[in-house]
């Protein structure tokens, strides 16, 4: 039934222009096309949120139902589809960090191969910068399965439940706004930076929310959406998100203070998309399902993990032609989506079926 009700083909669109959007937030601030462009467009830090929100509830709809639970499958499925590119990330990073007057500190290196550099300020950018996601997903990967098992074992409501988790959202989120409005935070970049962004902590509302949403629909028809329900309610949330990104400035200016947008503010209104998504029916299910869009989702952990590197090298060669600077990063993003291509099929599939092909021979 949940496999009827949430296709998560559906979301393969959604995790690639995230992930674009990600990259371009990394371009911002000198091209004449981002600052035109609505602000969604390089909203990177409010679509790292979208990521967490997505990892518990795709998490949750693929173990739930198993009637039991390998600790060694779980962790191997989960290593196998991030170790490789994530070593490669930093290994590209470390090439090109010299050149980009990145200075080199092995502390942050060992905690980036441990996936603990989010823990542990100042080092959570400290090598490969969007390498600080996977250190808070891998945290979440560790949570998840007392979680499910503790889910599995007393069977809350799944209302409550889903409660339980919003409510962690908004104190999180009240903690962090009263940190950015006191004289605690010092901007980027700074150790009270680290702790109000990058800390694991502050995103588990995002996770758990994906991970009780999952449940509510799975245990509960009356979260079931139609057709039309869940379009009407995937264009509301799209919009919504869309309005409010454009004017954070003027919500900021309304309570004389700095809410945390980059620091999972925009869980729910995720949520709502991710959700609705995975229900829609008809042609643009369809046309959603397309394999170019799979190929296009399977990427984006590549795109997203080598982006700064391929920058640096990209803009190094293309500095001194005649192009623009949007010029430029057009073909930046055309050589990163190249890359994420080649990283994903010549790497890390390979890698995947091999692993897989081990284990069922052991």
């Amino acid at each position: 039934m949940t496999e009827k009700i949430c296709n998560m083909a559906l979301l393969s669109p959604l995790r690639f222009i995230a992930s674009v959007f990600v990259v371009l937030f990394h371009c911002r601030t000198r091209s004449e096309f981002l600052a035109d462009a609505p602000r969604i467009v390089s909203a990177g830090p409010q679509m790292v949120t979208f990521f967490f929100v997505l990892s518990g509830f795709s998490l949750m709809l693929a173990y739930a139902r198993k009637t039991e639970f390998s600790q060694k499958e779980y962790w191997t499925n989960r290593m196998v589809r991030i170790v490789p590119v994530y070593l490669i990330g930093i290994v590209l990073a470390l090439i090109v960090n010299p050149f980009a007057g990145k200075e080199f500190t092995l502390a942050g290196l060992l905690l980036h191969l441990v996936f603990a550099h989010a823990l542990v300020p100042p080092y959570p950018l400290s090598i490969n910068g969007p390498a600080w996601f996977m250190s808070v997903v891998v945290v979440f990967y560790a949570l998840f399965p007392p979680i499910l098992s503790a889910v599995k074992k007393h069977k809350p409501r799944p209302l409550t439940l889903f409660a339980a988790a919003l409510l962690l959202w908004a104190v999180t989120q009240t903690v962090l706004y009263h940190l950015i409005g006191s004289g605690y935070y010092q901007g980027f970049p700074s150790v009270s930076h680290d702790l109000i962004y990058y800390f694991p902590l502050v995103h588990l509302g995002s996770f758990l929310m994906g991970i009780t949403a999952a449940y509510a629909v799975m245990s509960d028809s009356r979260f079931h959406l139609s057709g039309f329900w869940a379009l009407g309610l995937f264009i509301l949330s799209v919009a919504a998100v869309t309005l409010a990104i454009e004017h954070q400035a003027a919500l900021t200016g309304l309570v004389k203070s700095g809410f945390p947008f980059g620091s999972s503010f925009y869980a729910p209104f995720f949520l709502l998309i991710i959700v609705s998504c995975s229900m829609l029916k008809g042609r643009i299910a369809g046309f959603m399902a397309l394999p170019f869009w799979a190929i296009l989702g399977e990427i984006s952990f590549g795109v997203y993990m080598i982006q700064i590197p391929v920058r640096c090298v990209t803009s190094f060669v293309l500095e001194k032609r005649d192009f623009t600077y949007d010029q430029r990063m057009m073909i930046f993003l055309a050589v990163l989506i190249a890359l994420g291509f080649l990283l994903t099929y010549a790497v890390e599939r390979p890698f995947r079926l091999f692993i897989q092909q081990k284990n069922t021979h052991t």
